[in-house]
């Protein structure tokens, strides 16, 4: 393997992934575990959670499961040491837990907008907070929050979604700024139409699915999978000199080519 590539591996060193059990968070953990990680992945469903720990686990390095509910901020707090405990350092988290509520503006209810904020700012922001404690006494690590092309593009019913992601954008910046003296380097990845559990809703339907692609310059919609090689630059010695980006991954979607 040249120097150049070796550059990409992740031997000997700890991830933590939020929102791990499924979609882009299993797809990030996938990725990072292949290129040597070892990889704590937490989420709520449990069983999902433990599956995919053994699928890991299976053809690679150490891969354990932690149950959490990332809305508690003292949950994560607790997910943070008993990492750290495990692994003794945590060199990469990665931020996938996320919740969307498809609505008109004019139905969102207050508890619907507190619960797209809690998930996608609050305890995105707390995570990086309780890591960054870790980081910094190590000399160092990377974050990695997973946002949405949806911050800068207008997506039908989905407006405390976007709004929510536009705030993970400036959250990726602020703390990618106060802790570069720290060697923490702060970036997200900006998935467009990527093809989960959760966007199944969207692609089952002919007519949503085909408006979806038209809007693709490069005429798929994405799969996790897609993010890997992004995720592997932003969270390797690759990318040592990346901090405060939000890189989209979307087939070109953010162009605005064929419309949202």
């Amino acid at each position: 393997m040249s120097s150049d590539l070796a550059r990409f591996r992740l031997d000997g060193r700890s991830a933590l992934v939020i929102g791990g059990s499924r979609g882009i968070g299993l797809g990030v953990a996938q990725a990072l575990h292949g290129a040597g990680a070892r990889v704590a992945l937490a989420a709520r469903s449990g069983d999902a959670l433990v599956a995919a720990a053994e699928e890991l686990r299976a053809v690679g390095p150490e891969a354990l499961a932690f149950p959490v509910d990332a809305r508690s901020v003292t949950a994560v707090r607790e997910l943070v040491r008993a990492v750290h405990e495990a692994f003794g350092r945590i060199d990469i988290l990665v931020n996938s837990a996320g919740l969307n509520v498809r609505k008109p503006v004019d139905e969102i209810t207050v508890d619907e907008w507190d619960a797209v904020f809690e998930i996608n700012v609050r305890s995105m922001f707390f995570a990086c907070q309780a890591v960054a404690r870790v980081m910094r006494a190590q000399g160092g690590g990377r974050i990695l929050n997973i946002g949405s092309g949806s911050d800068v593009l207008n997506v039908d019913n989905i407006a405390p979604y976007a709004i929510s992601k536009a705030g993970v954008r400036q959250l990726t910046r602020s703390l990618a700024a106060e802790w570069a003296a720290d060697r923490i380097l702060v970036n997200a990845i900006a998935p467009g139409r990527v093809r989960t559990a959760l966007t199944e809703a969207v692609f089952a339907d002919p007519v949503r699915h085909a408006a979806a692609i038209r809007a693709i310059p490069l005429g798929r919609a994405g799969l996790p999978s897609d993010l890997a090689g992004a995720c592997l630059l932003l969270a390797s010695d690759a990318g040592e000199y990346i901090t405060g980006q939000t890189l989209s991954v979307d087939g070109g979607w953010n162009l605005g080519l064929m419309g949202a």
